[in-house]
């Protein structure tokens, strides 16, 4: 012992805690150990010690003190926040979960504890236990801008983006201060596709504080989905000054590079990002995008699995379904064994994938689909298909499952080995009857046309042509038919083009495909409709942006997908124009067509 009274203690106590109020915890903590020497029975100079340490970062230390608080003082509810707090800090949310436990029933309507447990909650992505902590903290505390924002993260985590555009606004509303508010409502903003707005936010957030490199990768992220490449590049490469082992930012990176068809540079990107990364799934399933667009099937294939282990890759971009049996792995010995193909992703990629029933039939596979609504019926026209249920259907009894885009890797497909016999859809016969007699010969050619796709896909900007450009084709002496049920445009602009719409009578795609098999050809952009006309055999033109999705590869005007698929390309982002000019010169050449006027 020191020696030292208590009113020395008091007075050097004080002294301390100033310190540390004005940022000075080096020189407090000497201060504090030589008090608690002197009174070692004093939780209150422990947990001061305790905070000493955690502003100097010494967090094990800062545990301990914290703990001696707790073992002194059983019921000191600030010293178990404080190791929540710190616990979260260090990556250790379910421990911090426990401590904020422990404060919540010593303190049980505290509007902290309830916001500080939901973000460790969080961290954990049990998202519905943390919106309901922030709800209860609002409702204690109404003007609590910090669980406004945290409730905004969380409904973010749930892709509810428009649920937290708003509880993000209020945030702001109530402190416009706060830099990781902008930065979450750009990144809720983004999920909208608002794009323009979400660069808008992150530059807020970057205003409020220059060196958040968070926000300059994400800024990156809307500016690259709007084909801004080079501006993209320099956000990265901001975000990684200030931050060179962000494998955010280098995934980003070398996304960027393949927008700017850097191949060579983005490969090694995405390595770099994968020497430095402990979950890689979403660095291995970009790089096998890439793979894949580059022609290396063998690879990329293999790499495409990894959506399978990135938890929010899985469930909200690819819709990928759990079951408790095993996934199929490839095995040829399938005589008596009844598998699941399920759908995920979007309706294009299914109906591409179909082509493989047949294969599985082949090794004695009894092959059940479950397919969204909308495919029913054509799944059904599929050789080797014993049973086509939906989602909301109950199952027969199954051996193995496998989501249909495995299929490719489970059967080792490469350009030169990809099933490519057309047509694997059937039109049912009635169906074809009805559009037979609906659509009586004319003499003059007929053309389904696309030109925009569903407003929910995150590259719809880029794939979808608008109306003024594409009406262009329109001069050509044909019957243009529209083969979509949803449009931007007024439909009598369609109508003085002399498009015919047949919305109303597209139920499904059964429906489509009748429509498709009473014309001559299909013109479209990159969209569900390309994929059926081509399974279907028809001569189908497909338009597509300067940086195509991955199974068009980069320069073919073929594909090995689909033999009587012609592949239209941009020459530059964003040029339709002149994709619209060649398909009108092909249409005159290969169609007989001159265009009018």
């Amino acid at each position: 012992m020191s020696g030292m009274n208590e009113q020395l203690a008091i007075s050097q106590l004080n002294r301390a805690l100033s310190l540390l109020q004005h940022g000075q915890p080096a020189a407090a903590k000497p201060i504090l150990l030589k008090v608690c020497q002197a009174f070692p029975d004093s939780p209150q100079l422990y947990f001061a010690l305790g905070l000493a340490c955690a502003a100097l970062l010494q967090n094990e230390a800062a545990l301990e003190h914290f703990a001696k608080a707790i073992e002194l003082a059983p019921t000191f509810a600030a010293a178990y926040i404080n190791q929540g707090v710190l616990l979260k800090k260090m990556g250790q949310p379910a421990k911090a979960i426990a401590c904020y436990n422990q404060a919540m029933a010593l303190q049980p309507a505290s509007a902290a504890v309830l916001n500080n447990r939901g973000s460790a909650y969080l961290m954990l992505h049990q998202v519905d236990e943390a919106i309901s902590d922030f709800k209860q903290a609002l409702e204690l505390e109404p003007g609590y801008a910090d669980a406004y924002c945290n409730l905004g993260n969380a409904f973010t985590e749930l892709n509810r983006f428009e649920a937290a555009r708003l509880a993000l606004q209020q945030a702001l509303a109530l402190d416009s201060s706060m830099a990781d508010a902008h930065l979450a409502l750009g990144n809720a903003l983004d999920g909208l596709q608002r794009f323009d707005e979400a660069v808008a936010s992150f530059d807020a957030a970057i205003q409020l504080n220059p060196r958040y490199a968070a926000a300059f990768c994400n800024k990156g992220n809307a500016l690259r989905t709007l084909a801004r490449y080079d501006e993209a590049l320099s956000c990265y490469e901001r975000a990684l000054k200030l931050q060179p082992a962000d494998v955010a930012a280098m995934r980003g990176k070398a996304n960027t590079l393949v927008g700017l068809q850097r191949y060579p540079e983005a490969l090694a990107q995405f390595d770099r990002a994968l020497a430095l990364e402990a979950d890689q799934a979403l660095t291995r399933f970009d790089k096998g995008l890439l793979l894949l667009l580059l022609g290396d099937y063998a690879s990329g294939w293999a790499l495409y699995e990894a959506r399978k282990q990135h938890e929010k890759l899985a469930r909200y971009t690819c819709n990928l379904r759990q079951f408790d049996w095993p996934e199929w792995q490839g095995e040829r010995e399938l005589a008596g064994k009844t598998l699941l193909l399920h759908q995920e992703q979007g309706l294009g990629d299914t109906l591409q994938m179909l082509r493989y029933v047949p294969l599985l039939a082949e090794l004695g596979a009894k092959v059940v689909l479950q397919v969204s609504a909308p495919l029913q019926r054509m799944a059904a026209s599929v050789q080797g298909a014993s049973r086509v249920v939906t989602r909301v259907e109950d199952l027969p009894e199954i051996d193995l499952h496998c989501p249909f885009m495995s299929l490719p890797y489970r059967f080792q497909t490469t350009l030169a080995t990809v099933p490519a016999s057309v047509p694997y859809l059937a039109v049912p016969s009635d169906v074809h009857e009805a559009w037979a007699a609906r659509l009586p010969a004319t003499g003059r050619p007929r053309i389904g046309v696309v030109w925009s796709g569903s407003r929910q896909h995150r590259n719809d900007h880029n794939r979808s042509i608008d109306w003024p450009t594409f009406a262009g084709l329109f001069t050509l002496p044909a019957e243009f038919h529209s083969l979509q049920k949803d449009y931007r445009e007024d439909g009598a602009m369609r109508a003085a083009a002399g498009v015919e719409d047949h919305a109303e009578s597209l139920q499904d795609f059964a429906d489509t495909a009748g429509l498709i098999a009473q014309l001559d050809a299909v013109i479209t952009v990159d969209s569900s409709v390309a994929h059926l006309a081509a399974a279907l055999g028809k001569p189908t033109w497909i338009l597509l942006p300067a940086n195509p999705d991955f199974r068009w590869g980069l320069e073919s005007e073929q594909t090995p997908w689909y033999p009587t698929v012609r592949l239209f390309r941009q020459p530059a982002a964003g040029d339709w124009s002149a994709v619209l000019q060649a398909v009108k010169a092909c249409a005159q050449y290969h169609l007989g067509l001159a265009t009018a006027g």
